[in-house]
């Protein structure tokens, strides 16, 4: 991402949005509503939101899989079982 200002999903957004979050130093989270998330933000949540997965929730369940969805179609990268 250059600068202080990335789109997540890649929708155009308007430039005083964009003036906006550069003013600020933001990332723009386009949804229903625009919401702007501090620089850092997006990262850390997916961080921690990954430990709690390994940690905590695949533990909780029968079945889990992880797939890379970066791609065109997606790809198993690992899945396991509890039972």
């Amino acid at each position: 991402m250059a600068g202080a200002w990335a789109s997540v999903n890649g929708s155009g957004d308007s430039s005083e949005a964009r003036r906006q979050a550069a003013a600020c130093g933001c990332f723009s989270i386009n949804g229903p509503t625009r919401t702007l998330a501090s620089k850092g933000v997006i990262p850390r949540r997916y961080v921690a939101g990954w430990r709690n997965f390994q940690q905590k929730f695949k533990l909780l369940v029968d079945a889990w899989a992880h797939y890379d969805n970066s791609s065109e179609a997606p790809v198993l990268v690992e899945q396991g079982s509890n039972v």
